[in-house]
């Protein structure tokens, strides 16, 4: 008997410029578990949706008994977070045999979880909205304003004067562990460039008006710029985000059954772990365990063949082994 294991991965895009949702281009990669599952139970395929931006149609099977469920079966829809309903946030489309979600204009960054009820029994889908590919979200609000978009950031309170200068960037409320945050500002003449993550100074320089910064720790994180002329500051901006870590993934497994783990494509190297003793390489992880108990799993992925090769996902399963 074997299982078999996805990730579900969002394209890399590098962008740069201020950013309404969010300055870096990231990318959120989240595996669907392989759980044995009763066929007497309605499914979806695949279980785990993640929407980048408000503009993405995305569509999960729905299946019972290995058929199509017809759209008429399809019942109430509830997406909950912290017990709370935002089922507002999308618009749901029924179909026989598929369930399309579409973003609404209240669509929030966030984890939720779907159900649906069925004659046969509720179906489950995790949703995850990091819209971290929103692009341009400034210009496009103030177009829609019909004003400029310095006009736009004044009256958001995104400016911050010192001296003669406005600068501002804003930076989207999560990151994941291994994500960069990209910034790039108006080159100044006759000054020097200073960023700060942390407090830290992590790059400086006459040249320096970009930041390219790979979060590689889970927390709160406070990114400063400075821009000085001789003793006399005469530009700065801050803003803060949090970096998480993308949640693990909880499945299980009997023990002596051979199971295999696909990483997502897009890096060079991938690296396993079992409780942080190493336990394989490449894209595809195969494994039997031999007792039963809980274990942890663990696939490193770096050096990104597209985007920023600096940047890293790293995915964890927690396994519970069954006799």
């Amino acid at each position: 008997m074997r299982y078999t294991n996805r990730f579900l991965a969002t394209d890399r895009n590098k962008r740069s410029g201020v950013s309404g949702c969010g300055a870096a281009a990231v990318c959120l990669v989240v595996l669907l578990a392989a759980a044995p599952m009763s066929e007497a139970q309605p499914q979806a395929d695949p279980d785990v949706l993640v929407f980048n931006r408000l503009d993405q149609r995305l569509t999960t099977r729905i299946t019972h008994d290995g058929e199509p469920l017809p759209a008429e079966q399809m019942g109430q829809i509830r997406l909950w977070a912290t017990g709370t309903d935002y089922s507002h946030m999308f618009h749901f489309e029924r179909a026989d045999g598929a369930l399309t979600l579409v973003p609404s204009d209240t669509c929030e960054i966030g984890s939720y979880d779907l159900e649906m009820t069925t004659p046969a029994g509720n179906v489950h889908v995790k949703v995850y909205t990091p819209l971290d590919e929103m692009p341009r979200t400034l210009e496009m609000l103030a177009a829609a304003e019909g004003i400029t978009v310095s006009e736009l950031r004044e009256r958001m309170g995104l400016v911050t004067r010192v001296g003669t200068v406005e600068v501002s960037f804003s930076l989207p409320e999560v990151y994941y562990e291994g994500q960069a945050i990209e910034l790039e500002l108006e080159p100044l003449e006759n000054v020097v460039h200073t960023w700060k993550v942390n407090d830290d100074v992590v790059k400086q320089g006459p040249d320096a008006y970009s930041l390219h910064y790979v979060l590689e720790q889970p927390g709160f994180v406070v990114v400063e710029y400075t821009a000085t002329r001789g003793d006399r500051v005469v530009a700065e901006a801050r803003d803060s985000t949090v970096v998480a870590q993308l949640p693990a993934i909880s499945w299980s497994v009997p023990k002596d059954v051979e199971f295999t783990l696909h990483a997502t494509p897009g890096y060079e190297r991938y690296t396993w772990s079992i409780d942080g003793v190493p336990a394989g390489t490449g894209r595809a992880f195969t494994h039997t365990f031999t007792q039963a108990g809980n274990f942890t799993i663990e696939c490193l992925a770096k050096e990104a063949a597209a985007g920023p090769r600096d940047t890293f996902l790293r995915i964890r399963y927690n396994v519970t082994v069954t006799e």
